[in-house]
């Protein structure tokens, strides 16, 4: 097994299960309890984790994750004729107000 993901958010975490049970990645919430033990332990070692069960599930599952874990990375595009980086709710490019590709 190897840990994908981890967040203080069990609701977060139960959503990158979500994902990686509709891309048919098999996996499971580990430390999903956990938060009771805060104040003896460090809290980040009481956070829940997302494990895929098949180590050679590891690579495609942070594929599929990476819409959570990179959001920028999905939230922008890159205007064609100045190379910024724009907001994905931005029509034109803020550097050189060319529009955005379709």
């Amino acid at each position: 097994m190897k840990q994908v993901y981890t967040h203080s958010n069990l609701a977060l975490v139960n959503r990158a299960k979500e994902l990686l049970e509709g891309a048919e990645v098999p996996c499971k919430v580990q430390h999903e309890f956990s938060t009771f033990s805060v104040g003896e332990i460090a809290s980040i070692d009481c956070w829940p984790e997302l494990w895929v069960l098949n180590d050679a599930d590891e690579q495609r599952a942070i594929e599929v994750l990476s819409i959570i874990t990179d959001p920028a990375e999905h939230s922008q595009w890159q205007c064609p004729e100045c190379d910024e980086k724009n907001d994905d709710s931005f029509e034109i490019c803020w550097q050189c107000s060319h529009e955005k590709p379709a």
